[in-house]
Formats: structure tokens, C-alpha cells, sequence
């Protein structure tokens, strides 16, 4: 067995694990995160209602910010930016709408909060892709943050509606 590590996608860290079973080759790739990091900032993050999974938006070293969604394992499913550096990597926020919006290939991702008199009723993620749009409810009891930390921060990613 041969186990490559990797810290080239930082602040991710990339497992590659070969084997040999019954003489064939079998690769498994491993993507974490440690939100724990010195140069990770957590804005905003949920679990998601269906699935468990969690959506975390941060800044890294206080100058771009970073969305991840991690399996109820741990592990990254899912992040942008991606490291295509051919991928427009903006983030959207609409303070009216309490929405941040990012597109990364034929999806556009827009994550919300609804407000109430000022209280947070309801959080989740619209993706919007193919012509359909699919509602990714959030925990609201495993909400922490709020995207008014973001709107607040002055990330050079960031554009405003």
C-alpha cells in the first residue's frame, strides 16, 4: 500500500491511497478540511435537512472567501473556488435578499436565509442546474453564523448586488 499526502489545495488535504487487491490496482482519493486552521475563518455553515451533509462558507486569511460542503463523514464533496484557475471564481451577495450566489460549471448555487422580523426562519441552497431547480433545506438548529458576516467582510471575491 502507498499513501500520498498532499497540502498543494490548500487549506484541503488530498489522501491518495493505492493498493493491490487480488493483484489488481485500486486508488482511493480522500479530500479533507480542518475548519480549525489558522488561516480559516467560518462565516456561515448548516447541515443540510435530507442528506446531513454540511455547508460551510469561510474566508481563508481574511482575504477570499471559500464555500465547502463536507459528507456527514467529514470528507469534501464538493468546493469552491475550484483550483481551475480558467473558472470565474466571484461570489454574488444581495443584501435585500439575504442571498449569496456562485456559478461553477452549468450550476448556480444561491444560498439563503429568510428572515421574520429579524429572526432567521429558514436557511438552505437553491441549485439551480439543466433548467431545474432543487431546494437544499438547512437545520436551522445547526446554523451557525449568518450571511450578514459575510456582507460585512470585505473579501476581494465578492461583488455586491
Amino acid at each position: 500500500m502507498i499513501i500520498e499526502d498532499s497540502f498543494l489545495d490548500y487549506p484541503y488535504y488530498t489522501s491518495i491511497k493505492t493498493e493491490w487487491i487480488n493483484g489488481k490496482e485500486k486508488v482511493t482519493i480522500e479530500k479533507s478540511f480542518n475548519i480549525k486552521d489558522e488561516d480559516v475563518t467560518e462565516l456561515l455553515s448548516f447541515k443540510l435537512a435530507k442528506s446531513e451533509k454540511k455547508m460551510i462558507v469561510f474566508s481563508l486569511n481574511n482575504r477570499g472567501l471559500n464555500y465547502v460542503l463536507l459528507t456527514p463523514g467529514n470528507l469534501v464533496e464538493f468546493n469552491f473556488p475550484p483550483n481551475d484557475i480558467d473558472e470565474v471564481s466571484d461570489f454574488e451577495i444581495n443584501d435585500a435578499e439575504n442571498q449569496l450566489t456562485f456559478k461553477y460549471k452549468k450550476a448556480t448555487y444561491q444560498i439563503y436565509e429568510k428572515q421574520k422580523s429579524g429572526a432567521i426562519y429558514a436557511v438552505g441552497i437553491y441549485v439551480l442546474v439543466d433548467g431545474k431547480e432543487y431546494d437544499l433545506k438547512g437545520e436551522l438548529s445547526s446554523l451557525k453564523g449568518t450571511l450578514k458576516a459575510v456582507i460585512n467582510e470585505n473579501l476581494e471575491n465578492v461583488t455586491r448586488k
